[in-house]
């Protein structure tokens, strides 16, 4: 996998660019598209794998991406949550949270995205409020301003059952919601 993911980014930093016939738009916009037919047709087998490939796209290109790009942003807000939302399938959880995690980073979506990623601190799966609390702390404490968010993140046992966390989880909401 390591291989393959090294392969993909040299062959975006040498064929994206104002050079290039290929844009990150269109890289996304074909990803986004493979995600929704995959979606549509129930194929997980395909979905798991591109919506991690994404994610990790994301991850790698977002910088560039912000400087140059036009990429509609809200489009993944339309795709993403329907994938995710009532799933058992771990691997789809955990690449969406990989994807609202970088999409916390962009300004033109970053509420809805710490929105979806502080609603899943009372998933029913403890790996999934386990995994939203850690993007979530690692984003507030990078952010440098948050030091009560982040208090509130790392003072919790999140593996504990949801209705426990239900108290803590609400004042994390509250204090996201304040702070953007």
């Amino acid at each position: 996998m390591e291989a393959s993911r090294s392969a993909l980014a040299d062959f975006v930093e040498e064929n994206i660019g104002e050079s290039h016939k290929l844009s990150l738009e269109t890289l996304y916009g074909t990803f986004l598209t493979v995600i929704r037919n995959s979606y549509a047709g129930s194929n997980d087998r395909v979905l798991v794998p591109a919506l991690e490939v994404f994610a990790f796209l994301l991850h790698f290109s977002l910088p560039d991406l912000m400087i140059t790009g036009n990429f509609d942003w809200h489009s993944l807000f339309v795709v993403i949550p329907k994938i995710h939302f009532k799933s058992t399938n771990m691997s789809k959880l955990e690449a969406a949270i990989k994807i609202y995690s970088t999409l916390a980073s962009i300004r033109s979506v970053r509420k809805e995205a710490l929105a979806i990623l502080t609603g899943m601190l009372l998933h029913p799966f403890p790996k999934v409020r386990i995994a939203a609390a850690e993007v979530l702390h690692t984003y507030f404490e990078l952010d440098g301003d948050q030091e009560r968010i982040c208090d509130l993140l790392g003072s919790e046992d999140w593996t504990q059952p949801a209705k426990g966390l239900k108290e803590v989880a609400n004042e994390i909401k509250s204090e996201v919601s304040q702070a953007y």
